[in-house]
């Protein structure tokens, strides 16, 4: 499975030295199996492909986004069974385990 960075070839990987936000944004970490926002570019607001990082995420992905290969290319792998809900109960469960490991570790400390 590729990342967008990969896909689109654009240099600006995680391991890269100007990353995009999507490389760094790692709540993002396994979505569709991907490294960090690697396969949730179209999610992430402020993604360097559209040049444009102060555009609103409907903006975005209205004028860019939707247009995109890559976007097109997760859409056929998913079978078009992708929507935003889908990412942000992604996102909300990697929050929600973060915060009980967190709560886990302030309870060990105090013993």
């Amino acid at each position: 499975m590729q990342n967008c960075w990969d896909f689109m070839v654009c240099k600006k990987g995680p391991d890269t030295e100007n990353p995009c936000i999507a490389a760094s944004t790692v709540k993002a970490y396994n979505f569709l199996g991907g490294i960090n926002g690697g396969r949730a570019c179209f999610y992430i607001v402020g993604t360097a492909c559209t040049g444009e990082d102060k555009l609103s995420l409907n903006k975005k992905w209205i004028e860019f986004c939707s247009k995109c290969k890559f976007y097109r290319h997760i859409i056929s792998e998913s079978n078009g069974k992708l929507n935003y809900f889908d990412f942000l109960t992604h996102v909300e469960k990697k929050r929600d385990k973060e915060i009980k490991n967190n709560q886990l570790l302030m309870d060990l400390e105090r013993e």
